[in-house]
């Protein structure tokens, strides 16, 4: 199920992204040449994130078969899983907002994860926003607690919503891969 994201006008399609023999995604691709695509999304299944140049082989039709990351987005990443309440608020989308208007994007999947590509000469304004948005919520500490679960260990993790990194990421795509391995 497609989640919601921030707009921006670029040059894109819509391709069916074999990963590997057991994964395929459908995502937005811009064109570069020589069999290089940058995502317009973040596939964090398959631990792809925006911006990401990848490679990969078109197969004809809209499909293309991932072949490797050719170079990773230079925009900081962090994710969180949060409350419908205050993704829904008027407090956070406008600070979205304000972070698309400045070159970054955000993706929000399966209702309550929150993905953030972040320009990097913008993260101290906006994790000084997100901090002001987060307190003007007033809400329960754990409405910014972010629990990444290890699968390997079957632990919860809580870290802080903004010092989550790609192995985030990483925590939740193992996750949803064992996850699919019981289908």
């Amino acid at each position: 199920m497609p989640g919601e994201r921030s707009s921006q006008a670029v040059e894109r399609i819509q391709v069916l992204l074999e990963v590997d023999d057991r994964l395929s995604l459908t995502t937005l691709v811009t064109p570069l040449g020589g069999g290089m695509y940058r995502l317009e999304e973040t596939e964090w299944m398959a631990e792809l994130y925006h911006h990401d140049i990848v490679q990969a082989e078109d197969l004809g039709s809209s499909s293309l078969r991932f072949t490797r990351v050719a170079q990773r987005s230079e925009l900081e990443l962090t994710s969180g899983i949060f409350s419908k309440d205050f993704l829904d608020s008027p407090e956070l989308l406008s600070e979205l907002n304000w972070l698309t208007g400045r070159g970054g994007y955000w993706q929000r999947d399966m209702g309550g994860c929150l993905f953030l590509s972040v320009p990097k000469d913008v993260e101290t304004d906006f994790n000084g926003r997100w901090d002001k948005a987060v307190d003007s919520y007033r809400r329960p500490v754990q409405h910014w607690v972010r629990c990444v679960v290890s699968w390997s260990s079957n632990s919860v993790q809580s870290i802080r919503a903004g010092s989550a990194n790609r192995s985030g990421y990483s925590h939740l795509a193992s996750f949803a891969r064992s996850i699919a391995h019981w289908r």
